[in-house]
């Protein structure tokens, strides 16, 4: 809407074929004008589609008719006027801008890309294009162009929070892109195990990542920055002794064939991320993996030394959540709606966060409040039903989750949780259909427990048989694959 608005008062047209027509007809455009500036863009519509009928060879009425459709929600509409805009004015940067918007609109990138990369060989300054065709390229999985837009963004506006949010997203997805080839090109080799044991570093994971860059260092012995790794997690747990000939085995890089190696030792993880042009080895992909994650962890520390402001805390909110650190997630929602008191986005997003902390107490009074002021939000009617659920309270769930799913019939956790709270309830029979449509969410065995015992209270013995059958398989491949990840995870002296 603002990338459109500054466009509006730039380029709204002036009278074009006016001169020299009818006093009404110049009323009339005073008139669409005078309604664009109050935001009333339904009733500019009405103005301009009469204005065009009257005059329809001038191309600056109809793109104001185009601007009115969009700002006015009728995206198709103002495809339509502004395509027939470019078709008189091919190279008529507001018309590109804003068919770009309406494209965007109706979740076509492919259409946007190719008009905004035309408005920016015309003008490089325009940053409102460049974001737009950010996202274009990032919704069509092009995320180096998306990455390599949003750095020109940053280098003109360098505190820009949500820039440097998205590029951070950005080189996560390359990441894993990277990884996700790598999997399937060399899915048992050592660059693939030390990937994960990078992971499990980011996470605190300490015991994990010792297993799995051991692994990988029995699989790869010369794999670059793995017997470094493992020195850094002797340090940590106080084996200088083992430290110190770890990182001796790890030696120094050939930089004249292991480039990649040494631009990521020394910090230049665009050329290590982006040197290989010929993508064929399995380093190649790790190194890239590894480039494009570094990437991604100094663009969100660009993010988080900003100062404080509602939308940068919003972020740091958004991406403490994402990495489950949810009570450090809480405290940035709180901080961001300090600066911005009353703002419903963030209200429901702190009490989405205080459900996934657990804290029910903190999130019932808010939810309430929320929901009061929107009672049919599917969302909003799920978390207050969830967290009575939590706390026993299965009687005030049920018509809270009936609600959410009747609202929104794909929302499996909600389905999820209805079927426990019928189950709690007694209701065992009315739990089998939410069950089932759950299932795909089942990853450690639990609904499939929940199911059996539904099927059990309906007296279906035999599926309930089944279905306990399949939860104790689940069971029992969860706890081995746990009990042996325990036991290779033990921090041990260095192999010989």
């Amino acid at each position: 809407m603002a990338v459109v608005l500054r466009m509006f008062v730039s380029v709204l047209c002036a009278v074009g074929l006016l001169l020299g027509q009818s006093e009404a007809l110049v009323r009339q455009s005073a008139e669409g004008r005078r309604l664009m500036g109050e935001a009333r863009f339904a009733d500019a519509v009405a103005v301009y589609e009469e204005l065009v009928k009257a005059l329809p060879a001038d191309v600056g009425l109809r793109m104001n008719l185009g601007m009115a459709q969009h700002l006015a929600g009728a995206y198709p509409a103002a495809i339509g006027s502004l395509k027939m805009v470019l078709k008189t004015q091919p190279g008529a940067l507001p018309a590109l801008m804003m068919l770009s918007a309406s494209y965007l609109k109706t979740g076509q990138p492919g259409e946007a890309a190719p008009l905004l990369r035309k408005a920016l060989a015309q003008d490089a300054s325009l940053l409102d294009a460049r974001r737009m065709l950010a996202d274009a390229a990032a919704q069509l999985d092009r995320h180096e162009e998306a990455a390599a837009q949003l750095r020109k963004i940053l280098e003109a506006q360098p505190g820009e929070a949500r820039g440097w949010y998205s590029l951070g997203l950005q080189y996560e997805a390359l990441a894993a892109g990277a990884f996700g080839t790598l999997q399937k090109v060399a899915p048992g080799s050592g660059y693939v195990a030390a990937l994960i044991a990078d992971s499990r570093t980011r996470g605190k994971q300490t015991r994990a990542a010792f297993y799995f860059y051991r692994e990988a260092l029995k699989r790869e012995p010369k794999l670059r920055g793995a017997h470094a790794a493992v020195a850094q997690i002797y340090k940590q747990t106080g084996h200088e002794d083992w430290s110190a000939e770890e990182l001796r085995a790890e030696g120094n890089p050939n930089c004249a064939v292991e480039k990649a190696a040494c631009d990521f030792a020394a910090g230049r993880y665009l050329a290590a991320a982006s040197g290989v042009k010929t993508r064929k080895t399995p380093e190649d992909y790790y190194w890239q993996a590894r480039a494009w994650s570094a990437l991604a962890s100094a663009a969100f520390g660009k993010l988080v030394a900003l100062p404080d402001s509602a939308p940068k805390l919003q972020l740091m909110a958004e991406m403490l959540r994402g990495q489950g650190q949810y009570m450090e997630a809480v405290a940035q929602w709180r901080a961001a709606l300090a600066l911005a008191p009353g703002d419903v986005g963030l209200e429901r997003e702190l009490a989405a966060t205080l459900c996934l902390a657990k804290d029910f107490d903190q999130a019932e009074p808010l939810l309430k409040r929320l929901l009061a002021a929107d009672v049919n939000s599917a969302a909003l009617n799920f978390l207050l039903g969830d967290s009575y659920l939590a706390r026993q309270r299965p009687e005030e769930a049920v018509p809270l989750l009936e609600k959410a799913v009747a609202v929104d019939p794909k929302l499996l956790p909600a389905r999820a949780s209805l079927a426990r709270a019928y189950l709690a309830a007694g209701a065992g029979e009315k739990a089998v259909p939410q069950l089932k449509e759950a299932l795909p969410l089942d990853e450690d065995g639990s609904l499939h427990f929940q199911l059996a015992r539904a099927y059990q209270a309906s007296g279906q013995a035999e599926l309930a048989k089944q279905l306990l059958a399949k939860y104790q398989e689940l069971k029992k491949r969860s706890e081995a694959a746990q009990t042996q990840l325990e036991q290779d995870a033990q921090i041990s002296a260095p192999a010989k």
